[in-house]
């Protein structure tokens, strides 16, 4: 994997989490955004100038686009039993093809760990815990259609299969549901199996928050792992130049203790702890964007570095970052 700057879209149009690109059965009546704003994607992609290589785009967050064995009144029992063919697909497919047209590789994100927790909604977690404890209904009746129209596309890039998957996991930070071995052998092996089937040239992955660098270097290089997982991808958010500067200290650490020999790159990167806190101060975002630039560069086996979305920052610093970006291409 060669060094590369991107950044995320992780969703189209403001507040459209779980139903920007497909119907989701979570939130009945609901309209795809992209159904009636097709022009967002060009929008968006066009308005990058080239700035960027790797574009990267939630699919299944909020469980959208997935069919379930129920309509409504979701039970524990429900399982996926297909995906959305009249919206979902052809979007994704639209995304692809504009990516082709502006020059980007797509990054596709599958699902995100937080959607256990936040917001509140027992069917959410119930349908994603079914997903995690037996992924096969999902891979034969969603991922299989998915991977059978995308998976060989010019322009996708790689997977990550679950958003900051520590999540989930015991140790993680958030609400442990699953151990980190039956999360591995149970759920991310059949999956990245299945992309690396259709696809064996297509990076896979599962990310981690800020805070997990060793659990990711771990995660990544366990036993289970090691023959499906060809990068990792660690997130950061750090607001001084100072706490930037020792998180790259701890990374090369991290990778040096778990004799790391696979690739690593920062799927987000933002100006704070939390992506909610923009700093009022538009040298001070600039700043924190080039030592993250800088750091990366220096460390020679992270090949890759991700902003999060443009509408984080400061409005006025738009075209700057764009054009920091670009240089470093």
């Amino acid at each position: 994997m060669n060094w590369f700057v991107g950044i995320n879209i992780p969703w189209f149009g403001a507040h459209m989490y779980g139903h920007d690109i497909g119907y989701n059965q979570l939130f009945p009546g609901t309209i795809p955004y992209l159904n009636t704003n097709l022009k967002e994607i060009q929008n968006q992609f066009g308005s990058l100038n080239g700035a960027a290589k790797i574009i990267r785009i939630w699919l299944f967050e909020g469980l959208e686009g997935l069919m379930f064995s129920s309509s409504s009144s979701f039970s524990p029992q429900d399982i996926v039993t297909g995906i959305d063919k009249s919206a979902f697909i052809p979007n994704v497919c639209r995304i692809l093809t504009e990516g082709e047209k502006n020059g980007f590789q797509v990054y596709f994100t599958l699902f995100n760990s937080w959607d256990v927790e936040y917001p509140p909604q027992p069917a959410k977690r119930s349908l994603l815990l079914n997903i995690i404890n037996d992924p096969r209904p999902f891979i034969t009746n969603a991922l299989s259609t998915l991977l059978s129209n995308t998976g060989q596309h010019p322009s996708i890039s790689g997977i990550d299969i679950m958003n900051e998957a520590n999540g989930l996991l015991s140790g993680g930070g958030g609400r442990p549901v699953v151990s980190e071995p039956l999360f591995a052998r149970n759920f991310i092996t059949p999956i990245a199996s299945e992309i690396k089937r259709v696809n064996k040239n297509l990076a896979v992955t599962t990310s981690f928050s800020s805070n997990q660098i060793d659990l990711a270097m771990s995660f990544a290089n366990s036993t289970d792992l090691l023959p499906v997982l060809n990068i990792i991808d660690i997130h950061a958010y750090h607001p001084t130049t100072t706490d930037i500067i020792n998180y790259f200290a701890k990374i090369e650490d991290s990778a040096r203790r778990h004799n790391n020999k696979k690739a690593i790159i920062l799927g987000e990167i933002g100006d704070a702890t939390s992506i909610e806190k923009i700093p009022k101060n538009a040298e001070q975002e600039i700043n924190l964007l080039k030592t993250y630039l800088d750091k990366a560069l220096d460390v020679t086996y992270i090949n890759g570095i991700l902003l999060w979305a443009l509408d984080y920052f400061i409005p006025s610093n738009k075209q700057r970052i764009i054009d920091l970006l670009a240089s470093y291409m």
